[in-house]
């Protein structure tokens, strides 16, 4: 078990660097996060939607959606999240 004690100075430090990188940002005119509507693509869901897309039911695969979220590990809300962006790119 190893214990780090830090001293009251240097905690008060390490509080107001914090506060100065949080509040930095907004007194520049940068407003910290993604903008709106900016989506991410993660290893994850590349892989997800392969799949999604391959064995699917209502994308002309042979497995139901129970099926294929048990059988990958891909959770419920992922899997019909993914489900929902291919069709609406197939749809485009």
């Amino acid at each position: 078990l190893c214990l780090y004690i830090f001293s009251p100075s240097i905690f008060a430090l390490s509080i107001r660097l914090y506060h100065n990188r949080e509040y930095s940002s907004s007194k520049n005119g940068v407003k910290a996060g993604l903008t709106k509507g900016t989506t991410l693509t993660t290893k994850k869901s590349t892989d997800c939607k392969k799949i999604i897309s391959k064995r699917s039911k209502d994308l002309g695969g042979t497995l139901t959606d129970l099926d294929v979220i048990k059988l990958y590990g891909c959770s419920r809300q992922s899997y019909y999240k993914y489900k929902a962006e291919i069709k609406r790119t197939d749809s485009i």
